[in-house]
């Protein structure tokens, strides 16, 4: 597991609780001390080669750490963070990473730290011959705040240079010589939780295929079912439009907002220049579902989505082969959701109703994340809480029927 902020990985024995964490990986590098607008700073994510357990191959001994790291403080309101992905190698017999192993996959620039989202995952399609790490890139948050002359940054998302890895879900060739990095889809504003689907027991179906819970503006958010190398590279819209819980398209290009913010108050018959989508509108791909907790919660409060896990596993049979997702408490308990992985449809809650039930979680309790175990059996939530204290506390809950 990684905890925000930190500089390191650490393992939990399920049978020893009890004797605490041990480190496999610590990163070498000063990170400036957490604060709430940088809480992505530190290590984010890990993910371990497919072949790690297999006895075929011992010479994939590899986890793959993704982390932020603040390179430079320019302004009070402009700040550079660059993400990394470094590969490490655990010697066989040990617990540890050889930290002369260190290894740059992968590394980008961005601007903000309020959206540093993303683990990693490695694909779960059969014969390709290769082993691909996904990677997802958020838009960098000062997009909205339309200030100094640095309005749109999050154009990028949609090309803006054509060689920006910002608001894209990122594939990486963890095999080949260089690393070389394929762009599976576009157009995300903060792809916090995403996971790849192990396919469903019986048949395999929806095997491969990557969950995004893409954390919304003006609503709650959008879950997006991305085919890799299956289509052209989608492209989900942002900045230049969003989806309601309706599936309803907003901020069309003749609706730009004057000043870039996305304020619907603030809108403009006559849009920025800057913020013009420029030339001809691409093709967009609606997301699998456009999600708002507004039929929930009394407006104007809007939540933030957690994106899930396809659950294949057969510990809880009432939410085998549903795609199960969370909001994350934003003034208001989290709520946990799911939904059919293959037909959209409304959501079913089940916060109060599964041992997880945010009913008699404490106030200010969050929902960070969701997943599942190695073999998938298990269906895992964590929660952080409260949001109020200077340090929170953290804990791991199981979902059980």
């Amino acid at each position: 597991m990684v905890e925000r902020g930190s500089k390191r990985v650490t393992l939990w024995d399920l049978d020893g609780l009890d004797a605490g964490p041990s480190t496999i990986v610590e990163i070498n590098e000063a990170f400036v001390p957490t604060a709430p607008a940088g809480e992505f700073v530190g290590v984010t994510g890990f993910a371990f080669h497919p072949m790690f357990l297999d006895a075929d191959g011992g010479d994939q001994r590899f986890v793959y750490v993704r982390y932020n790291r603040i390179a430079t403080v320019e302004s009070a309101i402009l700040t550079t963070v660059r993400t990394f992905v470094k590969r490490f190698e655990i010697a066989p017999g040990k617990t540890k990473v050889t930290d002369a192993s260190e290894t740059t996959v992968y590394t980008w620039p961005t601007v903000q730290t309020g959206h540093g989202s993303g683990t990693l995952q490695f694909d779960r399609r059969p014969n390709l011959g290769t082993f691909r790490l996904f990677v997802p890139m958020p838009d960098d948050a000062l997009a909205n705040t339309g200030a100094g002359g640095v309005c749109c940054d999050a154009r990028r998302a949609q090309g803006l240079p054509t060689s920006s890895d910002i608001g894209r879900l990122l594939s990486i060739d963890v095999v080949a010589t260089g690393f070389p990095v394929t762009v599976e889809a576009q157009g995300f504003r903060n792809p916090f939780g995403f996971s790849v689907d192990r396919g469903a027991t019986s048949n395999g179906l929806g095997r491969g295929d990557v969950w995004i819970g893409d954390t919304g503006h003006t609503f709650t958010g959008s879950i997006m079912r991305v085919l890799p190398g299956t289509v052209s590279v989608e492209n989900y819209g942002w900045p230049w439009r969003e989806v309601n819980g309706g599936q309803q398209w907003i901020f069309q290009p003749e609706t730009r907002p004057a000043d870039c913010s996305g304020d619907p108050t603030l809108y403009s018959a006559v849009p920025n220049p800057m913020c013009a989508e420029p030339g001809p509108p691409p093709t967009y791909t609606l997301p699998f579902l456009g999600f708002s907790d507004a039929a929930e919660f009394m407006p104007p409060v809007r939540d933030a989505i957690i994106g899930g896990v396809a659950y294949r596993g057969a510990h809880v049979p009432a939410l085998t082969n549903r795609y199960v997702f969370a909001t994350f408490g934003v003034g208001q308990p989290p709520r946990i959701y799911h939904t059919s992985p293959t037909i959209a449809g409304q959501p079913t809650n089940i916060s109060g109703t599964t041992a997880t039930g945010t009913i008699n979680w404490p106030f200010g309790a969050a929902i960070h994340a969701l997943g599942d175990d190695w073999s998938g059996a298990n269906l895992y939530v964590v929660r952080v809480d409260p949001l109020t204290s200077a340090i929170p506390d953290g804990s791991i809950w199981r979902v059980d029927p």
